[in-house]
């Protein structure tokens, strides 16, 4: 599903505020939710949780974050965790390798990849 089509079938926005967005994203560019917030039809609290619906990716809150294992961060450098727009969050585990990490798009096949080696 889409998230034009559960923001409508949820009545998070009408029909004319999807229309107006998406005119706007043809006009300005970006993505279908910047634009609903920058037009100020829904708040960023209410488009994440529809992403995080959408995607099965839980939200990174700002208490998440605040909770970042500051021994993990040298897994992932500053400049490659600005290209990557990812943070790593914390080990997976004790005695695993493997990291959770926040990202911008989750859904960013190229950041993926490269996170994986």
């Amino acid at each position: 599903m889409k998230l034009g089509t559960l923001l409508l079938r949820n009545a998070a926005i009408g029909l004319s505020q999807l229309e107006a967005a998406l005119r706007n994203q043809v006009l300005y560019g970006g993505r279908l939710g910047t634009n609903l917030v920058e037009l100020g039809f829904i708040d960023l609290e209410l488009l994440s949780t529809y992403l995080s619906d959408l995607t099965g990716f839980p939200i990174a809150t700002p208490t998440l974050l605040d909770e970042i294992d500051k021994n993990v961060l040298d897994t992932l450098g500053p400049d490659e965790a600005h290209r990557l727009r990812s943070v790593p969050l914390g080990y997976l585990g004790s005695g695993t390798d493997t990291v959770a990490v926040a990202m911008v798009d989750p859904m960013d096949v190229s950041a993926l990849d490269d996170l994986k080696r």
